[in-house]
């Protein structure tokens, strides 16, 4: 190893199982963590950054993970008295952030406790979180991180009671950010509120043969009203075919311009184009209310690999599907524009039915406001999302999942062996030399490391 180097390691999990609990397995983890630390040439280390989630808080007392994983941070403690040369930062995850309280309060730990760090290495200059940060921005229903932070701070004290406490908590802050959605303070909430009084007032007073004829007041999503819209739209085109073919009934001859083969080879390609638009907004609705619903029966008790993967997999479909639908939009919008005139000349009634569907269509927005965490992680954007700076290199954990992506100036660490695949898994840390990010795995105390390769 030439040049000085930076290293980062996260998601290690210590106090995950406690006391004469640990498994052969869980004994090996931790062992290997130690020994990847007595392997590392510090000498040539710069910066050591342990990445958050170093102790878990969220399955155990907090006052019992310190006590029995003590060994550990008096190594830590040892080691920077050891190596002076090397600067030896902490910065706090979801599990261990409590860790930021009790360093205020006068906590003898050896290293400053942070949210984030700068440290420039050649020319990059590189921004270091855990990561929850770019969990809570991803979901869709709220996205608030000092109410998640908040209630990071009490899954770190509900002690050892956690299995019972965890499903109350979470539905606790559930409750305050749909209280927060909904709140009358917001435009938004006193719409929302405002149309639910008018739906509530209307079906007290209307009778239920006289609801149909009631305006439907209920705020719709865009997908509902694509398909509210172009189901009214097809309903019509089949009214019209059916007057049309009465019509015919009654006339013997018909002028050329008004050729029913015309006409209804017009409606069966409109009523085409716009069936699979409902199709695939039918199938975009399915992915989103899968996607919300997820979000709000989540247990974020489960590892990353259980909790995170999922929706970001529903995420990239939605993607794709959204993609597919604002195609057929736009299909939809170039068959109208060419059709419109014609349909004018042969059915007037047609005609203004189409032309107001194609002014609707034309302006409507389809949403695109559901991202993965690596879409967050990897914008050009991200520096107006949190605190990192334009052109700094982002270097995160949290989510279990390594991956390495140079030209969007973003790494993920990986975690330490706690992946729920056991063939997977794997410790994983970043090494950092001279500008140059790599991923590595610690084989063992004899062999050290390897450049790991995905």
């Amino acid at each position: 190893m030439t040049g000085t180097s930076i290293i980062a390691v996260s998601d290690v999990h210590l106090g995950m199982i406690i006391g004469n609990d640990k498994s052969p397995d869980e004994k090996k983890r931790e062992s290997q963590f130690r020994d990847f630390l007595e392997t590392l040439d510090f000498s040539r280390i710069s910066d050591f950054i342990l990445l958050g989630d170093i102790l878990d808080f969220w399955r155990h007392d907090h006052l019992n993970v310190i006590i029995d994983e003590s060994c550990h941070v008096d190594k830590l403690k040892e080691m920077k008295s050891r190596y002076n040369n090397t600067n030896f930062h902490y910065i706090a995850g979801n599990h261990d952030y409590h860790l930021l309280r009790l360093k205020e309060n006068g906590a003898d730990y050896p290293i400053d406790i942070k949210k984030s760090i700068e440290i420039k290495s050649k020319d990059e200059v590189f921004y270091f979180i855990h990561g929850y940060q770019l969990e809570v921005l991803s979901w869709s229903l709220y996205k608030s991180l000092s109410l998640y932070e908040e209630f990071c701070e009490d899954m770190c004290l509900v002690g050892e009671e956690i299995g019972r406490f965890a499903d109350n908590l979470w539905k606790h802050y559930l409750e305050r950010i749909i209280q927060g959605i909904i709140s009358s303070s917001s435009p938004a909430g006193k719409l929302s509120q405002h149309n639910l009084e008018i739906q509530k007032a209307g079906e007290s007073e209307c009778i239920p043969e006289s609801k149909e004829a009631m305006p439907d007041v209920t705020p719709k999503s865009t997908m509902e009203e694509i398909l509210y819209k172009s189901n009214e739209l097809l309903a019509q085109i089949e009214t019209e075919e059916a007057a049309q073919k009465l019509e015919e009934t009654q006339e013997t001859t018909r002028p050329l311009e008004i050729s029913p083969v015309n006409l209804d080879t017009i409606k069966a390609e409109i009523k085409k184009r716009i069936e699979d638009f409902v199709g695939k907004a039918e199938k975009v609705n399915d992915v989103i209310k899968d996607i919300e619903r997820f979000e709000i029966e989540q247990n974020l008790l489960l590892p990353p690999e259980e909790r995170i993967k999922p929706r970001e997999t529903n995420v990239k479909e939605l993607q794709e599907e959204i993609t597919e639908l604002s195609n057929l939009k736009r299909a939809i919008e170039k068959y109208l524009e060419s059709i419109l005139e014609t349909i004018k000349e042969i059915s007037a009634p047609l005609y203004e039915k189409l032309n107001h569907y194609y002014e609707w269509i034309h302006g409507l927005v389809i949403p695109k406001d559901y991202f993965t965490i690596r879409d967050i992680a990897g914008s050009d954007a991200r520096h107006y999302m949190f605190g990192i700076k334009k052109d700094q290199y982002l270097i995160y954990g949290h989510t279990h999942e390594a991956y390495l992506d140079k030209d969007k100036k973003v790494a993920n660490t990986g975690c330490w062996g706690v992946q729920t695949n056991q063939k997977d898994k794997e410790f994983l840390y970043i090494e950092i030399i001279d500008d140059d990010v790599k991923i590595m795995s610690f084989i063992d105390k004899d062999s050290g490391s390897n450049e790991w390769k995905p």
